[in-house]
């Protein structure tokens, strides 16, 4: 963790960017999502766990601004940052930047707490303590 805030690096590989040599716009939103389960597994819950536990945690907004492309074999740092949080719902925003620290792209997504049956769920106390302690010691 840099300050508060999670951080996970990924190389950027071939099959990530276009004949044009830049990551192609979806692969953020993959490289988003490695970075959410990496950041679950450090505070100590793996979303498997949390699967196995019947709570789901779908994408119900999202908003992606992308300010430069990314290229082969960049060396990408996603940062994870939990800004909100009920019972229910939780918001992250994510920055990634390249290994010259200029900002590639910039999203905020809100999900939603569900059981397996997509019908809303609170997420158990553990899980949303750890988010809570996470908030709270976040960088303003």
């Amino acid at each position: 963790m840099s300050g508060h805030n999670f951080e996970f690096i990924r190389r950027v590989r071939y099959s990530d960017v276009t004949v044009g040599d830049h990551v192609f716009y979806s692969r953020y939103l993959e490289f988003i999502e490695e970075a959410r389960g990496e950041f679950f597994r450090h505070i100590g819950l793996p979303l498997s766990d949390l699967t196995k536990q019947n709570l789901q945690m779908p994408v119900v907004d999202l908003q992606v601004k992308y300010r430069a492309p990314a290229q082969y074999d960049d060396e990408l740092t996603i940062s994870v940052q939990l800004t909100s949080l009920t019972r229910l719902r939780m918001t992250f925003q994510y920055r990634i930047i390249n290994q010259s620290a200029r900002q590639l792209v910039k999203a905020t997504i809100l999900h939603a707490c569900t059981g397996d049956s997509g019908r809303p769920r609170r997420m158990p106390a553990e899980l949303h303590d750890l988010l809570a302690a996470a908030l709270a010691t976040r960088i303003q």
